[in-house]
């Protein structure tokens, strides 16, 4: 496994790689995490296309050459709302697959209850008021907000993760952004320590919460 891992590529998300990526998302995010993982893997493909199609979202791979398997995913956009977007474009699809899910998956009625409930995960729109009072500078230019990073339990260790969120991060700056700014539970140890070795800058948003962000390097000379 060390040598395969060593092979490993980073490139730009295709459509034609959905099937992994909602393979790696199942792996990484469980239905008690993420309603989507409860759902039908054509509503898992029809959100990501949306980071493939849309000219604000990204979302990079990592691949594992001699098979063509996606072994990893990091993804996001410097345009909030992508859900609602999703939601605007797909409701029947998902409507029915949540309908479904209601009958069969009992993980469904798990993630309904806890957002009726307000038990919801970090809120990554744009910068407001929140990460104002917290102390977290505004970025001064376009930010992207990292969505989410998943490698697959296969391919764990060996830098994988760590490839693949600098990649994604300079692919970002390339296409003009300034600042990736993504969000940490507090209990995330793993999480909270991946970031602050690739050199991002943490702030406590909330008893639970984080903000984390990297700034684009200012130019030399």
């Amino acid at each position: 496994m060390a040598e395969e891992k060593e092979q490993l590529h980073v490139r730009d998300m295709k459509l034609s790689d959905l099937d992994g990526v909602v393979e790696v998302h199942r792996n990484c995010f469980t239905s008690e995490t993420s309603l989507f993982s409860a759902l039908s893997p054509d509503v898992l493909k029809c959100y990501y296309a949306m980071y493939a199609e849309e000219p604000e979202s990204y979302a990079a791979v990592l691949e594992e050459p001699a098979s063509g398997r996606i072994a990893g995913f990091a993804f996001g956009t410097t345009k909030a709302g992508i859900k609602r977007r999703f939601l605007k474009r797909y409701y029947l699809k998902f409507a029915l697959s949540v309908l479904k899910g209601l009958f069969t998956n009992a993980a469904v009625w798990k993630s309904l209850f806890a957002r009726l409930w307000g038990q919801r995960g970090l809120n990554l729109g744009g910068y407001d008021s929140v990460l104002a009072d917290a102390g977290v500078p505004a970025p001064g230019g376009i930010e992207d907000v990292c969505m989410g990073i998943g490698v697959h339990s296969d391919f764990r260790g060996g830098g994988n993760a760590a490839k693949l969120i600098d990649y994604y991060v300079k692919r970002v700056f390339e296409k003009g952004a300034v600042r990736v700014r993504g969000g940490v539970l507090k209990s995330n140890i793993a999480s909270m320590t991946f970031f602050k070795r690739r050199g991002w800058n943490f702030k406590d948003i909330s008893d639970s919460q984080v903000s984390v962000w990297i700034d684009k390097p200012k130019e030399q000379g």
